[in-house]
């Protein structure tokens, strides 16, 4: 996989995508504030959103589309439109992005300001702007990915403590999943709520847990 944010100059830069057998080269004007679209876009994508970034090529333009779960789309408007499907997952194109803005820091901090005197007041307002809405975007950036990965490695440890229950157990977990209070553990905890349901006396260790909760518990106790 390769994902490259061509250093800009003149007020041109480009994206190229490519994964092997599919490519895509878009252009990135400064018509568009392009850092802002994608820092933006990406924080809106991790925060649970579908998001659509449209960049304007002057004449022509393209759309990335980020779907969750879901492999990373181009729709490119030129002579005709055409559909790019990538095998790589959305998210796939934040760390690389992101790694290739701040290789070029200050280029892209100047991509979009139109004043060329860099002493004069308006230079200095646009360069603080930019430079301020840049580190914080990258900022929260930063902690969505390390949220989003720690969700992605309990989820992996979740699943293995699953592997480890017999079929009896498996049934009792499934039961409490599809019940209101499915959030009452998580499956870190599931060896011991198992360990307790299966009990003789393991109701003596629940007294102190809400009535519901302990309802639905005997619940799935009694339907095995």
């Amino acid at each position: 996989m390769k994902i490259e944010l061509e250093k800009p100059g003149a007020g041109w830069s480009s994206l190229k995508i490519d994964d092997g057998k599919t490519n895509f080269i878009g252009a990135l004007s400064y018509v568009d504030d392009v850092t802002g679209i994608f820092l933006s876009k990406f924080n809106q994508y991790l925060d649970g959103e579908d998001v659509i970034l449209t960049f304007d090529e002057e004449g022509t333009e393209f759309s990335i589309i980020m779907k969750h779960y879901d492999k990373l789309m181009i729709i490119s408007e030129r002579e005709k439109y055409k559909l790019h499907v990538f095998n790589i997952w959305s998210d796939d194109i934040i760390k690389p992005i992101c790694e290739e803005i701040l290789k070029n820091y200050e280029d892209w901090i100047k991509f979009d300001i139109f004043c060329d005197d860099k002493n004069s007041t308006e230079f200095k307002e646009e360069y603080l702007a930019n430079k301020k809405f840049i580190d914080e975007n990258i900022r929260k950036l930063a902690m969505n990915m390390k949220g989003k990965f720690l969700k992605e490695e309990k989820a992996m440890e979740e699943h293995k403590v699953y592997d480890t229950l017999n079929p009896k157990e498996r049934e009792i977990v499934e039961k409490l999943r599809k019940s209101p209070n499915q959030n009452i553990a998580s499956l870190f905890e599931l060896p011991f709520i198992v360990e307790d349901m299966l009990d003789t006396d393991w109701d003596e260790k629940f007294k102190s847990t809400e009535k519901e909760i302990s309802e639905n518990l005997l619940g799935a106790l009694k339907d095995e």
